[in-house]
């Protein structure tokens, strides 16, 4: 059986954050500050989700147009079975660092 890759510290805490369900990515960007208590830069969060994708943790779907965004639609993301499956492995890792991270 293929080892299971563990998400970045990064990754690790954006999967907590899409854990409950979709979410846009500003949505993503508040939530993972508050928890972490650090600040999350825009280009940052957009190319790390936009690399989860690839991982094949997350998906991606862009919703209706909003006129409030001049026409332009969010883009949601939500965490996929691959996703859950790392953001497990991370935490029993950490765990078995005696919460060390």
């Amino acid at each position: 059986m293929a080892k299971q890759k563990l998400p970045t510290n990064r990754e690790a805490g954006l999967l907590a954050c899409l854990v409950s369900g979709e979410k846009f990515g500003q949505d993503i960007r508040r939530q993972f500050e508050r928890q972490q208590g650090q600040k999350l830069p825009v280009g940052s969060l957009y190319t790390t989700l936009d690399r989860m994708v690839d991982k094949g943790f997350l998906s991606s779907r862009y919703g209706k147009p909003l006129p409030e965004r001049g026409g332009l639609p969010r883009k949601y993301y939500r965490i996929l079975a691959a996703g859950h499956r790392a953001i497990s492995a991370y935490e029993a890792w950490a765990a078995s660092l005696g919460g060390a991270i």
